[in-house]
């Protein structure tokens, strides 16, 4: 059974888009192939121009794509989440996102960052500046 067979996927990225908008966190949903299911909703250009825009930045983002449990921090250094979606002891996919930050961020870090990935420093922290900051405990209740 796929998880397409008994949701409704556009009620369900409505859902997503409306709790992106409550969170400000980013999110996309895959089935239990890893296909998606819904669109990148809130995705930022840090994320997505930037940091999977460079070649070494896209092959750590997959590796934490691929790892990340729960709430973590991702190589770039912005707080991300992987949930499974599980009914009945079976898992149908998962919900991942974030790209939030728990504090404001320490822009010598993030320039740092950059530099290894081949991003231009002063580019980078402009997109940083978009990312919304919240605190650890409503990112975890997210």
């Amino acid at each position: 059974m796929n998880i397409r067979d008994f949701v409704d996927l556009k009620q369900f990225e409505e859902i997503l888009n409306a709790w992106s908008k409550a969170t400000g966190m980013a999110t996309i949903a895959l089935d239990d192939k890893g296909e998606y299911i819904s669109g990148e909703i809130g995705f930022t250009d840090f994320c997505m121009k930037y940091t999977r825009g460079s070649e070494e930045g896209a092959k750590r983002c997959l590796k934490c794509d691929q790892e990340g449990r729960d709430v973590y921090f991702c190589h770039a250094g912005l707080m991300d989440f992987s949930k499974d979606i599980v009914v009945d002891g079976i898992y149908f996919g998962k919900i991942i996102g974030g790209q939030i930050l728990p504090q404001e961020p320490d822009e010598e870090k993030f320039r740092e960052i950059a530099g290894q990935l081949g991003i231009d420093p002063d580019e980078y922290i402009e997109a940083l500046s978009k990312i919304h900051v919240s605190s650890e405990e409503s990112i975890h209740a997210g």
